[in-house]
């Protein structure tokens, strides 16, 4: 289904209160001038999300004004809860990816993005969803990474003709204790 921007932008401001759709066109407003970055800070249940979901609108027609082929949306939130629930209510579009918060590492994450970015029905959607949270980002652990995170890791060192010699060494190494085979073998193909 092919991103309607008029459509869209109809539907989402139709449903918000004055106070937030003056911010939305605020917000807008100062995008257009050149604003790079806006903090929209109120109480719990002000509807903070839905005038997000109108800056998203307003800023996508702003992208196809300007020819982009995407829109990349990073939405960052406290916690992988609150991200799941409210990434749902930002989808302003039929097209629009969503996938939820689900990989707890900020390396798998790009390689979900990079992957939808081959995904035509998100191009014709125009505008994807990146959720963050301090989970995906920044948790340290002490273990040794996650099996699709190795994996991943792998699949970029075994291109480096640097490395040629010592790859079987490196998968040995970096295979270590990963149980399913079918997910070190989808990850690196």
């Amino acid at each position: 289904m092919k991103f309607d921007i008029d459509r869209t932008e109809y539907l989402t401001m139709n449903v918000l209160k004055d106070f937030q759709r003056a911010t939305v066109e605020r917000i807008d407003a100062l995008f257009r001038k050149g604003q790079s970055r806006i903090l929209v800070a109120d109480e719990v249940g002000m509807g903070k999300t839905l005038i997000a979901r109108g800056v998203i609108v307003k800023t996508a027609r702003l992208r196809i004004e300007e020819k982009d082929d995407i829109f990349k949306v990073v939405y960052i939130c406290s916690n992988i809860s609150i991200a799941n629930q409210n990434i749902r209510k930002l989808k302003v579009s039929e097209g629009a990816k969503i996938e939820g918060v689900s990989d707890t590492r900020l390396s798998m994450q790009h390689l979900k993005i990079t992957q939808q970015e081959l995904d035509q029905n998100l191009k014709e959607g125009f505008i994807q969803l990146i959720p963050l949270t301090p989970d995906t980002s920044f948790r340290m652990t002490t273990g040794g990474g996650a099996a699709s995170e190795r994996a991943l890791i792998y699949a970029i060192l075994r291109r480096m003709s640097e490395l040629s010699g010592l790859l079987d060494e490196l998968k040995k190494f970096l295979k270590y204790s990963v149980s399913k085979e079918d997910n070190w073998n989808d990850c690196i193909n």
